[in-house]
């Protein structure tokens, strides 16, 4: 899924709207503002991923726009998603346009906008990660002369960062855990795998074993991602011998600046 997004309201230029789209942009997101006027929504040149509908207004003048929307989503091979923001009975108007179970979020008013991020982030991510692992892994992958990364971590928000990121220079996937990474590698080669020192069920310590037992994985570099840079967490890190680690609290410039570093040195 790309990160384009569809914002709309009944008033686009008001400060509420203008501060919620400006907060969607700084998160890496293309933001466009629009009236509910499906008319004009149909002549866009490319349809939005993702759509935020606030039903703020009169709610007739949205019937006719989330009709359309409805039947952008539904669409075959369609990855469309529709948050709607609103208030109780808002909310329930929308779901005599659009079933329920086809509105991927609902916020209902005041709105936490780390609410929203969060969802999208969310949802980017996991179909991110669908679009890596679910890709044909014995299809020979297109040569683009880059390096190629897989970021491991199941937290959604620091998936989507990560790749924004790095995608810029190197061909990059995600994993949401362990397992995943696992059943990902022993499929496809990359050239560095930045890894989570510290996820559910599977730690990263656990992974790293599992991948240097494996004979196709064994020689995979791996990188260990630590928000912890105490003694103790440091010395475990060592301890299972990685190639290295990064703490992934420090700015993204700075993480894209190791990694380059990493692949500048010789390799044995």
């Amino acid at each position: 899924m790309e990160n384009t997004v569809l914002f709309i309201c009944s008033s686009p230029q008001s400060f509420l709207a203008t501060a919620m789209m400006n907060k969607i942009r700084s998160e890496g997101y293309e933001v466009t503002l629009s009236v509910p006027d499906y008319s004009f929504i149909s002549s866009l040149s490319k349809l939005p991923d993702i759509f935020i509908v606030d039903l703020s207004g009169e709610e007739s003048v949205f019937a006719n726009t989330l009709n359309y929307i409805k039947k952008c989503i539904t669409a075959d091979n369609s990855h469309r998603i529709l948050y709607i923001i609103g208030s109780d009975e808002e909310i329930k108007f929308a779901h005599h346009h659009v079933q329920e179970e086809l509105i991927s979020a609902t916020f209902r008013r005041p709105v936490n906008m780390t609410d929203i991020i969060s969802q999208l982030n969310m949802h980017c991510a996991k179909s991110s990660d669908s679009d890596s692992l679910n890709s044909d892994p014995h299809k020979a992958p297109e040569n683009t002369g880059k390096k190629s990364l897989l970021i491991v971590d199941d937290n959604a928000t620091t998936l989507h960062t990560m790749k924004t990121w790095f995608s810029q220079k190197y061909d990059t996937f995600i994993a949401n855990s362990g397992m995943n990474a696992v059943a990902f590698l022993k499929e496809r080669k990359v050239d560095l795998v930045l890894l989570d020192y510290e996820m559910p069920v599977l730690l990263g310590i656990d992974v790293l074993q599992v991948l240097k037992t494996d004979p196709v994985t064994a020689k995979i570099p791996v990188v260990f991602l630590t928000a912890k840079d105490d003694k103790e967490t440091v010395m475990k890190i060592l301890a299972a011998k990685p190639n290295g680690y990064l703490l992934k609290e420090q700015p993204m410039a700075k993480l894209l600046k190791s990694v380059d570093n990493f692949f500048e040195q010789p390799r044995t």
